[in-house]
């Protein structure tokens, strides 16, 4: 979890699950840090046992009735929001 600041608001992301279990990373912006970290967590577990989750695809009522949308993320934003994964993943 990354908390709001003054440069922009909170997000969070995964890290490990391609490592762990060869599935997809994820990021979400755009709610309360701590309701993402659940999502997430959520969402990766699904991911974890096997479905697959793909651009497009909406998810209803993952955590507290919020919908997630999966989206793929520009390579461009890596280094500007995801640098703990990519030092996990070096």
């Amino acid at each position: 979890m990354v908390p709001e600041d003054d440069i922009g608001p909170g997000f969070a992301y995964t890290i490990g699950l391609a490592h762990t279990h060869g599935a997809s990373e994820f990021a979400m912006f755009g709610v309360d840090i701590h309701a993402m970290h659940r999502m997430l967590n959520s969402i990766g577990e699904k991911s974890a046992a096997g479905a697959v989750l793909a651009d497009g695809q909406r998810h209803p009522g993952v955590v507290d009735g919020h919908h997630v949308a999966l989206r793929h993320v520009d390579l461009r934003w890596y280094r500007t929001f995801f640098g703990r994964a990519i030092g996990f993943y070096r």
